[in-house]
């Protein structure tokens, strides 16, 4: 993974429990604006982290997801719930 100025970028990859940790921690303290994850895989669990930490994020413009762990319902509830509670995002992909 790549972390550099607010920028998180990951493709083609698996993202284990410790990277969703650190990631929902730069999340949770507004450190992050931009998060990529383009192909990525999540367990259930992590994914609904994640999307919990991007619904408070205050600093978060740009999510790029491109359909990354999004085949279920319950997947596409919890990034709609995301997208609802987060008033700082610009771009969805």
């Amino acid at each position: 993974p790549t972390m550099y100025f607010g920028a998180i970028q990951i493709c083609g990859e698996r993202v284990s429990t410790s990277e969703c940790k650190d990631f929902c921690e730069a999340l949770d303290a507004n450190k992050i604006k931009m998060l990529s994850l383009r192909e990525c895989g999540f367990s259930t669990k992590n994914f609904k982290k994640m999307m919990d930490s991007v619904g408070y994020c205050k600093s978060l413009l740009h999510l790029n997801l491109n359909l990354s762990g999004i085949h279920c319902q319950d997947r596409v509830d919890m990034l709609a719930a995301a997208l609802n509670m987060n008033r700082s995002l610009t771009a969805l992909l």
